[in-house]
């Protein structure tokens, strides 16, 4: 398990460490925080992945996992990336190099990356500039994007499934078939609609010429 702060903090400790308990448990200490800081993500990791952070003023980084060595759980941790006196982490992912995420930006903006884009650094290192900002506009948030493949079977199969239906190997396809299928629907409404107005106006007119 790994856990950051926003200061830059990071500890790995073993799942173990941290026995199973019930839900109204207060739970076990994961990191040591220093006065001010506080946590900003945590993760499972295994052997392979790579460490993606970002801050508040659009820097980051990627570091190998391996750089983080096990910890007992509770422990201040390691520096993971040093951040400039008036910048803070917001947000850690534990990505692949294969991966895209997603900068979500205070005013509103997402910009879609490649992690294979964001150089690999080491711990003490203070990143590179990942995200441009407008004046007055921050970082607030980081989004591994998941992609099809990453999913279950049976996700995979939902995603591409629609009511049914044969699967499509382009989604959209899929979604055009699906709306198609509401547009008969919506069709087949408004003519029960119609007949039963047509049968209630003889009706009306029959009421009406009656002494």
């Amino acid at each position: 398990i790994v856990m950051g702060t926003e200061t830059g903090m990071l500890i790995q400790f073993d799942e173990n460490d941290v026995r199973p308990m019930g839900r109204a448990a207060a739970g076990v200490k994961g990191i040591s925080l220093q006065k001010g800081d506080k946590v900003v993500c945590m993760g499972g990791a295994s052997e392979g992945n790579e460490m993606l952070f970002i801050t508040k003023n659009g820097y980051g980084k990627r570091t190998e996992i391996e750089e983080y060595r096990s910890q007992h759980r509770g422990g201040k941790g390691l520096c993971a990336i040093r951040t400039r006196p008036d910048d803070r982490v917001v947000s850690a992912k534990i990505v692949n190099k294969d991966d895209d995420i997603l900068v979500i930006t205070a005013n509103g903006t997402l910009s879609r990356q490649s992690v294979a884009g964001i150089s690999i650094q080491g711990r003490y290192a203070k990143g590179v500039r990942v995200q441009k900002l407008d004046r007055g506009d921050a970082v607030s948030d980081l989004a591994r994007v998941v992609k099809t493949a990453d999913l279950p079977d049976g996700e995979q199969e939902e995603l591409v499934n629609v009511n049914g239906e044969e699967k499509a190997k382009d989604p959209s396809a899929s979604l055009d078939s699906a709306r198609d299928k509401s547009l008969r629907v919506n069709e087949g409404r408004e003519d029960e609609r119609t007949k039963e107005e047509k049968n209630q106006k003889p009706k009306a007119e029959k009421d009406k010429v009656q002494p």
